[in-house]
Formats: C-alpha cells, sequence, structure tokens
C-alpha cells in the first residue's frame, strides 16, 4: 500500500477497545486532545473503555530532527531505557572529560541483561525502576492540590496495576527528562473507570536525578576503563560495579517514603 487511507479516530477506538497508543510523531500532542474530544463528544459505544495515550510532544512542536539523535528517539525512552539514558548522559559536556573514548556504539554491547541483577544492566534497571517510581509517586501526591485525581489511587492504577503498561509509565518519566532537553514537552492521559486526566509535568526536575545522574557517570568511567587492556596482562580489565550507591538510593527512598507519611 503506498496511499495515504485516512482512518477516523472514533473507529480506531472501536476497533481497538481498550489499548495503549504511543504517538512518536510531530504534533503528537494534538492527536491526543483530538482523541479525548472525540471521545467524549461523539457517541461511541462502550464509553467505559480504558486507554492510555504516550506522545512524545506537544500539539505545536516537533520532535528533535539531528543526525546524532534516533528518529524514534521517544519510543526508545519507553522500550530500551538504559541504553538510551547512557547514550543521552554521553551527549553532556562532563562526558567528554571523564570518558571521552566511549561512543554510542559502545553503549549497545552493555553487559548482562535486564532481567540479571548481578549483570551490569540488570542492576542498573533495578535502580533506575525504584527511582522513576520515587519519582512518579511524589510528584503525583505533590500535584493534588493543583489536581484532586492526583491521588494515591492514581499513582496505583499508572505505576502498580499492570505489568506491561507499568513499564511504559515508569521509563516514560525518564522520556520526559531526556525529550525535554530537546525542546519537547511530551504528555501522557489515562483514561480508566475511575480516572480521567494526565501525570503531572514537573517530574523532569525532580531532586533525585542528581543521584541517576552519580550513577551513570561512575558507570560510564568504569566502562572507559573496562575499555583499556591491562598493562601487566594485555587482558581486558574486568568490569566492576561498586554497590555502595545502592544503600545511598534505598536510604535516600525510604527518607522520601517516609517524609510523605
Amino acid at each position: 500500500m503506498d496511499q495515504y487511507h485516512p482512518f477516523l479516530l472514533q473507529d480506531l477506538a472501536r476497533q481497538l477497545g481498550p489499548a495503549v497508543y504511543i504517538w512518536d510523531c510531530c504534533n503528537a500532542g494534538l492527536i491526543v486532545d483530538k482523541f479525548n474530544e472525540q471521545f467524549r463528544n461523539d457517541n461511541i459505544s462502550n464509553q467505559s473503555v480504558p486507554y492510555f495515550h504516550f506522545a512524545a510532544c506537544g500539539r505545536d512542536e516537533f520532535r528533535p530532527i539531528r543526525k546524532d539523535i534516533p528518529a524514534d528517539i521517544f519510543t526508545s525512552c519507553l522500550t530500551n531505557p538504559i541504553r538510551t539514558a547512557l547514550k543521552w548522559a554521553l551527549e553532556k559536556e562532563s562526558a567528554k572529560i571523564i570518558c571521552p573514548r566511549i561512543t554510542p556504539e559502545m553503549i549497545d554491547d552493555l553487559p548482562g541483561t535486564k532481567k540479571n541483577r548481578k549483570s551490569l544492566h540488570g542492576e542498573l534497571s533495578w535502580i533506575l525502576f525504584g527511582l522513576l517510581e520515587a519519582i512518579g509517586q511524589d510528584c503525583i501526591v505533590k500535584s493534588k492540590a493543583q489536581n484532586p485525581q492526583h491521588d494515591l489511587g492514581f499513582f496505583h492504577e499508572c505505576f502498580k496495576s499492570d505489568l506491561v503498561s507499568s513499564g511504559l509509565f515508569h521509563n516514560y518519566i525518564l522520556a520526559v527528562r531526556i525529550m525535554r532537553s530537546y525542546g519537547c514537552n511530551p504528555q501522557c492521559w489515562v483514561r480508566t473507570n475511575h480516572y480521567d486526566t494526565e501525570l503531572p509535568h514537573t517530574t523532569h526536575n525532580h531532586p533525585l536525578w542528581r543521584h541517576w545522574d552519580a550513577i551513570v557517570d561512575e558507570t560510564l568511567i568504569k566502562l572507559e576503563k573496562r575499555l583499556l587492556p591491562d598493562p601487566n596482562t594485555g587482558n581486558m580489565n574486568k568490569f566492576v560495579f561498586d554497590n555502595r550507591p545502592n544503600t545511598k538510593y534505598e536510604k535516600r527512598n525510604c527518607l522520601c517514603i517516609q517524609q510523605r507519611h
């Protein structure tokens, strides 16, 4: 098929039913606004059908168009957060000082897997998942004065109810931070039986990001050392991830939760 065939949003909603929509395109926020407008104004069967929208940018914004940025950077944040976060960190000026030999292609060979906690990839995934959850809960609770729907029930609906959607909501918080650095304002709209609202827009500047940045810097420094051969044996240095920052993270996370209660 080499021709464009328009498809009505209400027909899409009827055929898909409960669904998760990821709009990784320019003017993505406009699609979300029109979808909500059509869904509320038209007589669509089964008005209680839940849906989640993840939009890469606002209604009047364009995705970043640069040779050094993947075209699907927003989707990469949602589906491959660790490698995307590390590659994004390499764009900072500090990375050119602490790890000048690391390239984005090397990040693709990150040791381990997400499910293996004993590996580098697994350890970073575990830390990031907990940090994103803490940021999400803190920002949702603090924004309740501006939006009465932002309560703990809304947090559990997004971050705890389903394994697949939970991962997307966690990674969306990372996507907001990265996309905002490119001048985009992502949107996430949630419609369930009890809620019809969007996630707060304050997650990108949360204080806990400083802790994640410190862990990323340590990881990149040690990755570069691993690439250099041992002067005595000529073999590649073994990567050892210092787990002491994890203890600091756990204490800070617990303190954040205790303060809320």
